[in-house]
């Protein structure tokens, strides 16, 4: 057994607020959906550039939208600084058009292969809501994505809020610590950073996290672990190990401060501090 000084973050103690991922963290794409989303993002982009009277090819936007994608991690950046239409708009746009066109029709038969996934995923944090975890998304999607694909999945209550970044003027979760601050003020969560922990499933967008003191949870690694990663970093080969962490550490940390209560009132030096 390692160390627990050589323990990732989230294994040393327990945590009090959750930030989650939303897409390949907790909702799973199945096999066709990213060539869905693909596609949604060039047909809302061909009516933006056309109704604001630019002739653009298919091969010019199919080529801005890989290398925006390969350089911001969004499709969106590039081609709205290149064409000058509304940011903001486009991503919305082609969030909404995958919703309403692929993941609602489509979602109940889909789901289906991840159908254990979800039952447990739900379960977990039920549980982890009664034990006085609070949870938040944030997602690069937008708004809409952040509220109807959690609810889709059955998991919407267990979050005291679910965000996309168009709320946050296309802030990136890679490069801005400011989103983070105003992630959690908006959550109503006013503790320290270091109770925080943060699921991701690219490494990237936990090292921002980290340099604040939340602890990093990257999911999904199910092969060799990245080379270089923000100290205290956990890996998990699902969110599903994850919870079952966070949940045992919050376990045993509500256990630790009833007995502290526990013997407080014994020893008559008042009454219990922890409110029941």
């Amino acid at each position: 057994m390692p160390s627990k000084n050589k323990l990732p973050l989230i294994e040393k103690q327990a945590a009090g607020f959750g930030i989650f991922d939303l897409d390949e963290t907790l909702f799973m794409h199945w096999d066709s959906l990213n060539d869905d989303i693909y596609k949604c993002v060039i047909e809302v982009l061909a009516g933006m550039l056309k109704a604001s009277g630019k002739r653009v090819s298919e091969e010019a936007m199919d080529e801005a939208t890989k290398a925006s994608y390969a350089e911001h991690g969004l499709p969106t950046i590039g081609p709205a600084r290149r064409w000058g239409i509304d940011h903001t708009k486009f991503h919305q746009g082609y969030h909404r058009l995958t919703l309403d066109r692929h993941v609602k029709p489509q979602f109940n038969e889909r789901a289906q292969a991840h159908l254990d996934f979800y039952r447990e995923m739900n379960d977990l944090l039920r549980e982890a809501r009664s034990l006085g975890l609070k949870f938040g998304i944030l997602t690069h999607g937008d708004d809409y994505w952040a509220h109807e694909v959690p609810t889709l999945m059955g998991i919407r209550t267990h979050f005291n809020i679910c965000r996309g970044i168009d709320g946050y003027q296309g802030r990136m979760k890679c490069t801005d610590s400011s989103l983070y601050t105003d992630f959690l003020r908006d959550a109503r969560y006013y503790g320290s950073f270091n109770m925080v922990f943060m699921a991701e499933d690219r490494e990237k967008n936990l090292r921002v996290p980290a340099t604040l003191g939340m602890m990093p949870v990257l999911v999904g690694v199910t092969g060799k672990k990245p080379d270089i990663m923000p100290h205290g970093t956990a890996t998990y080969g699902s969110v599903i190990k994850a919870l079952r962490v966070v949940v045992r550490m919050r376990r045993d940390w509500n256990a630790q401060l009833d007995a502290e209560d526990a013997l407080r009132v014994q020893l008559g030096k008042g009454t219990a501090l922890r409110p029941r």
